[in-house]
Order: C-alpha cells, then structure tokens, then sequence
C-alpha cells in the first residue's frame, strides 16, 4: 500500500497509473492528471481535486471520495469536457456525483433482476440487492440519502424500482 497522505502532487501527471488501495487523504491533487488511472479501493479522503482531470479514471464502491474539496474538474484531457462548464461546484458536489454512482450500480442489479425474474415481489428484489451491496455502499448511500435527499437518488436511477430502492436504503438508515 502508498501512502501519499498530505503529500504535494499539484501538476502530477498519473495517467494510467495503477493508485489502487493507496491512500492520498490530505493531499494536493489540484491541476493533476489521472488518465485512465486505476484508484480501486483509494483513499482520497479530504484531497484537494480542483482543476484535477479524470479522464476514464477507474474508480470503485470502495474508493473514499469524502469531503473533497474541488470547484471543478475535466472528464477529458487538455482541459476539456469541465465540469460545471463555468463558475464552481458547490460545496460537497463532487462527493455526490461519485456516490450517484453507486446509485446506477443499483440500477444495473434491478434490471438483471427484471430481466432474470420480472414477477420479483418488493421483498425478492430488497433480497437480491442485500446480497449484491457491500456495507460500505450501503454506508455511501444512506449518506447521500441524507445529504441530497430521494431527489438525489431519483436524479440517477432511471428504473421503475427507483421507489424499491430508495426504501431499501431507508431500511439500512433505520437499522
């Protein structure tokens, strides 16, 4: 495992590294290029990312994207593709784009399981995603339920389950 935590990586060119498992909580990201890296399992807690370019970067459920601080970022190289296209992300945005992607990973459970079982009763289908959903998503999303609320799981799950999920991730607040 690396430990970059606090380290000064402004300006770092990344491209197709392999960061997986390392931990960069604290560090300066800020114009740095991540290409096509691989961060499965990083640590980037509290990272400085704005300006940083995450171009088909590779990220996972267990990627730590807590309170990082970025106004705006680049999905494409030479500084293309900004996100937001002008001014600055809000306070805590960049963490909630990430999570809405655990929340499409649900998504993609729910329509397996449409494809593979479409007469799955409410409790089959809290059932199958139990299975599939490790605590640490199910931790990213009840976050996300209370910091954006169902309109930010709405936002990301185009599936008639949507309802069936957002009570899933309710039942695992409550628990």
């Amino acid at each position: 495992m690396s430990l970059f935590s606090y380290a000064d990586l402004s300006k770092a060119i990344l491209c197709n590294a392999n960061l997986s498992e390392a931990i960069f909580s604290y560090a300066d990201l800020t114009n740095a290029n991540l290409s096509r890296v691989q961060a499965l399992g990083t640590d980037f807690t509290a990272a400085l990312f704005t300006g940083i370019c995450l171009e088909n970067w590779n990220i996972n459920s267990d990627t730590k994207l807590d309170n990082i601080d970025c106004q705006y970022y680049y999905m494409e190289s030479d500084n293309r593709k900004r996100v937001p296209s002008s001014g600055q992300l809000a306070s805590g945005t960049f963490t909630k784009l990430q999570q809405s992607r655990i929340a499409v990973e649900i998504q993609q459970l729910l329509q397996l399981l449409e494809q593979q079982n479409p007469t799955a009763t409410e409790a089959d289908k809290k059932a199958f995603i139990n299975i599939y959903i490790s605590p640490e998503k199910k931790r990213k999303l009840i976050n996300a339920l209370k910091e954006g609320g169902r309109a930010l799981i709405e936002e990301f799950l185009d599936n008639p389950y949507v309802n069936v999920v957002i009570r899933i991730i309710e039942g695992w607040n409550n628990a």
